[in-house]
């Protein structure tokens, strides 16, 4: 199952939603404290609660943004962060990252271009489990031709939103 909201594709790029300043204005409200009250937002950018409560509605259903909670996977006990770089023939490429997106240890599949047909990111408690999940898990998966593992050795930056209005090209 493809995840539109991450989708790149031309349809995407022809259904673009224009946001205006209070579009904009919400959005940087939620993205300093996503769990401050409708009222609160109001009260800051001098309009009514109900206009807030419209516009998160509209940009949910969007899908311009999306209200979720980040867990720290480290704080979990997940110590082993890492990617990987995964070769298959370009027609199973559909069929293989599906496959992928179905696991529960994935966090994150991406189709590429490059050397690797499809990257993802994975998290494990132990290098053990990254070791049963690279020989148990995805030697299942048929046309998977290499695979090639990076470890995350320390996050520099961590932000899952890093668009800010007016400072694209």
């Amino acid at each position: 199952m493809e995840d539109r909201r991450n989708s790149n594709s031309s349809r995407g790029e022809d259904r673009a939603l224009r946001l205006d300043e209070l579009d904009q204005r919400i959005i940087q409200e939620l993205r300093q404290d996503g769990r401050q009250a409708n009222t609160e937002i109001a009260r800051k950018l001098g309009v009514s609660e109900s206009t807030v409560r419209n516009r998160i509605r509209r940009l949910v259903r969007s899908e311009v943004i999306e209200i979720a909670a980040l867990a720290d996977l480290r704080r979990l006990g997940y110590t082993t962060s890492v990617l990987v770089g995964i070769e298959t023939p370009p027609a199973a490429v559909r069929e293989v990252a599906s496959a992928l997106a179905s696991l529960s240890q994935v966090r994150w599949v991406a189709v590429l271009s490059g050397r690797f047909s499809i990257m993802i990111a994975v998290s494990f408690r132990n290098s053990e489990e990254l070791f049963e999940f690279l020989t148990e898990r995805l030697a299942t998966i048929p046309n998977i031709t290499r695979v090639e593992t990076f470890q995350i050795l320390r996050a520099v930056r961590r932000d899952y939103d890093t668009y800010t209005f007016g400072t694209h090209a």
